[in-house]
């Protein structure tokens, strides 16, 4: 069927390859003062995993996670993110393709599986990186495009232990960390605020990280403190709360998460990201996907964009951005939450994969 006439306009049906030569002959024979393809237009890619429209839609479309995966250019190039967590279930049917060799610095072997029933990390993960377009389960942020190095802290978490890990992935070719933890106060049970005293040993195995190229990001903490918790307040990390899912957005608060939890804000806090009812992958055996709240949830997010930021400016510049790019490049590309520029409630604003991604405007000057 002939698509109806516009005003002004005339189809032509052509043969597959004359388009050229039988469009220089309607202007030869001044049959139209302009001629163009009658373009096809397809609708935005948008993943067939079965849990991605009732439960990470509303999500993805306030980061603009697949809008951003169709400005993606083509490199064989693979980010690799370090988880550093409760370990992650590499035989979790939507994780096994894109989990690398990690380790367990918690128990000091090579074995970086979660303990039974510690879903942790495995949810951090597949965040991230969970197999895209699969016709199963959930769909990863980074699209297929992203590995995970998983690095198990816990339980036995401690200064030397996260050291540790950020070294090991440091030495191993992780490009960005993901660290949803903070040290908690004894007395509080809440994110201790060291932001004028940070973890010495943490921070100078940060910095060394930082130096080599390595961008971290950390959880602000599920408080509802003024104060971004420890690692994500270091000077080395990039601070990352989280939002609700209303549109636009809102600081997560007791509200949203009860019990007094909120999301952890202040004067260090970068960015914000959804981090309520996340859906996540779990331990097969047990819980394969579940939902969670909280800036664990939301780390990974920014984690996930900030990775694929990589893989598109390495295909651009056949170069990697440093850390300093990368933090550049999601704060002033972040959709501004409340009064206009900064605040201690959403710091830059909200991710937004879309503009981070963005290669032909580049309004944000990301490449």
């Amino acid at each position: 069927m002939d698509p109806p006439a516009i005003a002004g306009w005339v189809h032509y049906r052509i043969p597959e390859g004359e388009e050229y030569v039988l469009a220089q002959r309607i202007l030869e024979n001044g049959l139209g003062a302009y001629v163009q393809p009658n373009y096809r237009y397809m609708a935005l890619y948008t993943p067939n995993d079965t849990y991605y429209f009732d439960n990470q839609k509303i999500q993805y479309d306030l980061l603009q996670i697949t809008q951003g995966w169709d400005l993606l250019s083509s490199s064989t190039f693979r980010p690799v993110v370090g988880v550093i967590d409760s370990g992650v279930a590499n035989d979790h049917p939507d994780l096994d393709a894109y989990v690398l060799g990690g380790y367990d610095l918690s128990d000091n072997d090579a074995d970086p599986y979660p303990a039974t029933g510690d879903n942790h990390g495995t949810m951090v993960a597949s965040i991230i990186a969970a197999e895209t377009d699969n016709n199963q389960g959930m769909a990863g942020a980074t699209n297929n495009l992203v590995d995970i190095m998983p690095l198990k802290v816990f339980p036995n978490a401690y200064s030397t232990t996260i050291a540790d890990a950020i070294d090991w992935a440091s030495q191993n070719g992780a490009h960005v960390l993901n660290l949803s933890l903070c040290i908690i106060d004894n007395n509080s049970g809440a994110c201790a605020d060291m932001t004028s005293n940070p973890d010495a040993i943490i921070e100078t195995a940060l910095e060394s990280a930082y130096n080599a190229g390595i961008v971290s990001f950390a959880a602000s903490g599920n408080y509802d403190d003024p104060w971004v918790g420890y690692p994500a307040s270091s000077q080395y990390t990039i601070a990352v709360g989280a939002t609700d899912n209303s549109s636009p957005p809102h600081r997560a608060d007791p509200n949203d998460w009860g019990e007094g939890l909120g999301s952890n804000c202040g004067p260090s806090l970068d960015i914000v990201a959804p981090g309520t009812l996340v859906l996540g992958a779990g331990i097969p055996s047990s819980e394969p996907y579940l939902k969670g709240s909280g800036t664990s949830f939301s780390t990974p997010y920014a984690a996930g964009v900030a990775a694929l930021y990589i893989y598109q400016y390495y295909a651009e510049k056949n170069a990697l951005p440093n850390p300093d790019q990368v933090l550049n490049c999601l704060r002033s590309s972040a959709e501004d939450l409340q009064d206009p520029g900064f605040d201690y409630a959403t710091g830059a604003g909200l991710v937004r994969a879309d503009r981070v991604l963005d290669t032909v405007s580049n309004l944000y000057g990301c490449y």
